[in-house]
């Protein structure tokens, strides 16, 4: 079953791989996703403040040279507030835990994954945003 998205939400991809760039970019188009893509953090944070329109979300690689995912997304949350963040790594998520480089609470999809089970992760993480914004607490 094809998840449904709505109003073609822009996300945000930050991974060195050019493959893997490809490979969600065209997952994403495929469901309606306005994608935008980088394979650096300091490429990531120019689109974040040069592209005028929201970004409702970014899939962010965690370890990638000169920072960590999330010390990308605490730069760019100084640029976009609202938008949401979703970690990928082909390393163990209990392992970057412990290691301070995730905490918990933070979402995370590990790679490999099959499309469906990304398409899922970012229509909980949109959809979480959403309910959110709305006012309803979410832990």
């Amino acid at each position: 079953m094809e998840s449904e998205f709505r109003d073609s939400e822009t996300v945000l991809i930050v991974d060195g791989d050019l493959a893997i760039l490809s490979l969600i970019r065209g997952i994403l188009n495929r469901h309606g996703h306005n994608v935008l893509a980088a394979d650096s953090f300091e490429k990531g944070l120019n689109i974040c403040q040069s592209y005028k329109p929201i970004i409702e979300l970014a899939l962010v690689e965690v370890m990638m040279p000169r920072m960590t995912g999330p010390q990308f997304a605490a730069q760019a949350r100084i640029l976009r507030p609202y938008m949401r963040f979703l970690y990928l790594s082909g390393h163990d998520c209990n392992e970057l835990t412990a290691s301070g480089i995730l905490v918990p609470g933070d979402t995370f999809l590990a790679k490999p994954f099959l499309p469906d089970v990304l398409i899922k992760n970012i229509r909980q993480v949109l959809d979480t945003q959403r309910v959110a914004t709305a006012g309803s607490m979410i832990h």
